[in-house]
């Protein structure tokens, strides 16, 4: 298990880089609450330790990640449960806590750094509402696709505040039935789909790649890619929902950030 451990921490140094830095591309939102929860997890793990134990493995990392849903108590008692196959006397434990303690020092201080950027400073989205104003954008229908549920949730929140508005939604896992959220933003390309009592007719849906597959949005000719996807094929599927057989429009557009 040792060797494991070892070889799981010299390849996850890399993949954190760049999934931090894949998140501040996305949004400072995303970054920002990325930050938030590694500190948490950091806190969590030094509990532990002073506990009397290491909670090392994947169960363990399981529930470091879902710690803000755990009472203290409870939730070191859960640690210990699933973290016997490491014994603390064969780490050097004052080394591992320094380090823990520096890792915490570094998020702390990219927190604070990107603290101060709140939606009216976020020049990233002041860019998206000002291009949405634009007369090639302020008509028709409007898909807005990005990698993360923590920026489509943000760009709901700014884009239609306190959900005023109708015709916006946002789609980012399976937290809503896609097919009526299909069904509203191209009810032409999808007739199947009878509205509900009262239900409105959507122009713009943010969404991230559960809707990047399979689906016929062709009732609309604008997709805007928030953030990049690092998979190119992922970002010809976002095109390939509204670039389709039926489509009514002799042009397509695609905006990348």
């Amino acid at each position: 298990p040792y060797t494991d451990l070892h070889r799981a921490g010299v390849n996850l140094r890399g993949l954190i880089r760049i999934m931090l830095f894949k998140r501040f591309e996305s949004s400072v939102h995303a970054f920002r609450e990325t930050l938030s929860k590694l500190h948490r997890i950091h806190t969590d793990f030094l509990k532990a330790l002073d506990a009397g134990f290491v909670p090392a493995g994947e169960e363990a990392q399981s529930l470091l990640y879902e710690s803000d849903e755990w009472e203290e108590a409870d939730l070191l008692d859960a640690l210990r449960g699933v973290s016997g196959r490491y014994e603390l006397a064969d780490f050097n434990a004052d080394l591992l806590r320094q380090h823990i303690q520096q890792d915490q020092r570094l998020l702390k201080q990219m927190l604070e750094l990107v603290e101060p950027i709140k939606p009216p400073q976020d020049a990233k989205l002041q860019t998206l509402m000002r291009w949405l104003k634009k007369p090639g954008l302020a008509k028709g229908k409007r898909l807005i696709f990005t990698q993360y549920a923590d920026t489509a949730r943000y760009l709901f929140e700014n884009l239609n505040p306190k959900g005023k508005r109708d015709d916006i939604d946002v789609v980012y896992s399976g937290d809503k039935s896609r097919e009526r959220l299909v069904g509203r933003f191209a009810p032409i390309a999808n007739p199947w789909y009878r509205p509900q009592s009262g239900e409105s007719e959507l122009n713009t849906v943010i969404a991230t790649d559960v809707l990047s597959e399979g689906l016929n949005l062709q009732d609309c000719d604008k997709v805007i890619n928030y953030d990049l996807h690092w998979n190119p094929v992922r970002l010809i599927q976002r095109f390939g929902r509204i670039d389709r057989i039926g489509s009514e429009y002799d042009e397509i557009f695609g905006f990348n950030f």
